[in-house]
């Protein structure tokens, strides 16, 4: 299945949004789950009859099998570890809301909805109770409950227990580690992987898990051109564990990253960096999220505006990409071009292979800085035989899609030596583009 993915919180029962994310191409859809809610049901049906492959989120912990640790101070947090001698009932809870939706007709919700893909808890990595720490979740990254124990340690238990019973109650069911922020600001423990590998916990999660948002990008960036973004965070993964990724967050606020015009850029951006990592390595995308949300009306994240579900230009942005290489051969390796063949290390280029073997590139500048501060760098490229590795008869004429044009996508034909071809020569068999900020999708016309 396609990566392409999306999160959702109360929209999920909403018709309007669910067609516009079924409308833009989008595959997975993240839904967090609580332990209390009785809509369960509701949210996995509604994500499943609209054709989207729900992640499920377990995103905090049952009162009853945390409240004991906490009975000394007497502050109860939804988000941490779990009492020892809870751990059996938790397994049996966990089992019996899994068998809920393997789809085997026995013991299922009403129409038998299938969920394959769990995930325990959101950024467990977070260490803090502060305010602005404590509503994402998580809480395991320090010692949250003071009983000595280091809580990363208390979350490889949770899982050893959770782990088994999610197999036991469907052989098919996938265990993700709950999403990483991974970051190096004070909520999070940098370790905390490391914590959880050292802790035997790779044996209880099928997909490695992270979230990837712009603030923190210079941490993870190799040397330009290669391993830019989301992928400098997919290598550091990789060294620590082979298994298949899936990037349950990526995101970028309108509002603080400096508007519109950028969110869609930097979707593009993040979105085909991953999806050259497709299958092999990359399972999923989710991008954060499809709807602005009313827990945080400060946080512009949204691909529809709360309210109207009226699309900014990051909806049309995810709705051409996914258009453009919804077509992607799987079984074919996507080449990233270095400077030798771009002629700029500040061009950032993608060949994709389509399923009927026609080659298509996505092509971009992007300086090494996270879009915030980026400089839009215009540079000319050059696009012949070698760029393209495809092949034509008569005269080379390319199709040219602007990525990020909206409502409907920027679409142009240009002919060598023709309008818009910036080296002016007719007959070279290579036509010159201008590659700025702002992605492209180029292959040959038809």
């Amino acid at each position: 299945m396609l990566p392409f993915g999306v999160q959702m919180f109360e929209d999920i029962y909403d018709a309007d949004a669910r067609a516009k994310a079924t409308g833009a191409g989008i595959k997975w859809v993240r839904l967090v789950a609580s332990w209390a809610s009785g809509n369960i049901d509701s949210m996995v049906v509604n994500a499943v009859n609209a054709g989207l492959e729900p992640i499920i989120v377990l995103g905090n912990s049952p009162e009853w099998a945390v409240e004991d640790v906490y009975a000394a101070t007497g502050q109860h947090y939804d988000c941490g570890p779990i009492d020892p001698e809870d751990l059996p009932a938790f397994a049996d809870s966990v089992r019996a809301l899994v068998e809920r939706y393997d789809g085997d007709g026995i013991g299922d919700a009403s129409g038998a909805p299938t969920v394959k893909y769990w995930e325990f808890w959101n950024e467990p990595d977070n260490q803090s109770t502060d305010p602005d720490c404590i509503f994402v979740g998580g809480c395991w990254g320090g010692d949250l409950d003071s009983d000595g124990i280091p809580d990363p340690q208390e979350y490889v238990t949770m899982l050893s227990y959770a782990y088994p019973a999610v197999k036991a109650a469907n052989l098919n069911a996938q265990v993700l580690l709950g999403g990483l922020a991974w970051e190096s600001i004070g909520c999070f423990n940098m370790s905390f992987l490391d914590d959880v590998l050292s802790y035997g916990g790779a044996q209880y999660f099928d997909l490695m898990n992270f979230h990837q948002y712009d603030f923190k990008r210079d941490d993870w960036d190799g040397t330009l051109p290669w391993n830019q973004g989301i992928l400098g965070k997919i290598a550091a993964a990789k060294k620590k564990v082979n298994k298949p990724i899936v990037v349950s967050e990526i995101g970028l606020n309108r509002d603080m990253e400096m508007g519109q015009e950028r969110q869609a850029r930097h979707l593009v951006h993040e979105l085909v960096r991953g999806m050259s990592l497709w299958s092999n390595d990359v399972k999923s995308l989710i991008y954060f999220l499809l709807v602005d949300e009313a827990s945080n009306p400060s946080a512009h994240y949204g691909l529809l505006e709360r309210g109207t579900l009226n699309p900014f230009p990051a909806y049309y942005a995810y709705q051409t990409l996914t258009t453009e290489l919804g077509n992607v051969d799987p079984s074919r390796q996507t080449h990233q071009l270095g400077p030798s063949e771009t002629g700029s290390e500040y061009i950032q280029a993608y060949r994709f292979t389509m399923n009927d073997g026609r080659r298509k590139l996505v092509l971009w500048t992007d300086d090494g800085k996270r879009i915030k501060d980026a400089s839009d760098k215009h540079i000319n490229m050059a696009i012949g035989q070698e760029e393209l590795n495809d092949s034509w008869t008569g005269k080379l004429r390319l199709r040219v899609v602007d990525s990020t044009s909206y409502p409907t996508p920027a679409v142009t034909i240009i002919e060598d030596g023709g309008p818009g071809d910036l080296d002016g020569n007719d007959g070279n068999n290579s036509i010159t583009l201008e590659v700025t900020q702002d992605p492209i999708y180029v292959e040959l016309a038809p």
